[in-house]
């Protein structure tokens, strides 16, 4: 099974209701098809927005493989992909001032989470 099988599996999106998700945003890119770089942020929107609502605007590290994603949302690469564009708009709007945002290789993750 390849790496985004997997994840697509952990995290299925596919099951949310339009309604769930932020303004613009969608689940499948301009082919119809659900992608790795969209699991990947909207992990961190739902992750951030749970986050912000049991413990507010405190302090804290987020950690991501994705490495794509971790340089859009800090502006150290610009986001071209249209149907991406909404979820880092999203992310953005979430945002406050205590977050740091870190990208890990794989590995790492891996070998911390076990799998």
């Amino acid at each position: 099974m390849s790496w985004t099988a997997v994840k697509m599996e952990r995290f299925p999106f596919s099951n949310l209701s339009p309604e769930l998700l932020p303004e613009g945003c969608s689940l499948v890119d301009g082919k119809g098809d659900g992608t790795n770089n969209i699991a990947e942020y909207a992990a961190l929107y739902y992750g951030l927005e749970r986050f912000k609502e049991q413990l507010g605007t405190e302090e804290v590290t987020v950690y991501s493989d994705s490495q794509l994603v971790v340089n859009q949302v800090l502006a150290k690469s610009k986001c071209e992909a249209e149907h991406l564009l909404p979820w880092r708009n999203a992310v953005l709007g979430l945002w406050w001032v205590g977050i740091e945002l870190k990208w890990v290789e794989r590995e790492k993750i891996e070998a911390i989470l076990g799998h």
